[in-house]
């Protein structure tokens, strides 16, 4: 899924990677988001070449949470975490007002903080505090 650790550091797009064919996390986060790789492969995508797709990329994360409720990460949780905390302390900081505005939009980052929360992610915390 394009969570390679051979991209390099900094890079925020790849021009194969475009709106026509996201499909591809659309259909993994429905279909097999119950396999933890896909949630980390996802988040890892989102903090690198697919940045792009911010908001896509909460429906993915949304998608895969709300229909996997005590995934267990096992091994991968660390890492996770860590790139969740990163994308959303990114995607609050540039959408707080519009995530204050919009509650469908509320609706889906608040399950995804709990989600954190429930892991111990104290960023999770702190970012479902400032929006609430």
């Amino acid at each position: 899924m394009l969570a390679w650790r051979w991209w390099r550091e900094g890079v925020e797009e790849w021009r194969s990677l475009t709106k026509e064919n996201l499909s591809l996390y659309t259909n993994a986060s429905k279909e097999i988001g119950n396999i933890p790789s896909v949630l980390y492969s996802v988040v890892k995508v989102l903090n690198s070449i697919g940045s792009n797709f911010k908001d896509e990329g909460i429906d993915w994360i949304y998608t895969i949470i709300s229909n996997n409720k005590s995934l267990n990460l096992g091994d991968l949780e660390s890492n996770t975490l860590y790139y969740l905390e990163k994308f959303l302390r990114k995607f609050v900081f540039i959408n707080k007002q519009k995530i204050k505005e919009e509650i469908k939009l509320k609706n889906k980052i608040i399950p995804i903080l709990d989600f954190m929360i429930e892991r111990g992610s104290i960023h999770g915390y702190l970012l479902r505090e400032s929006i609430l």
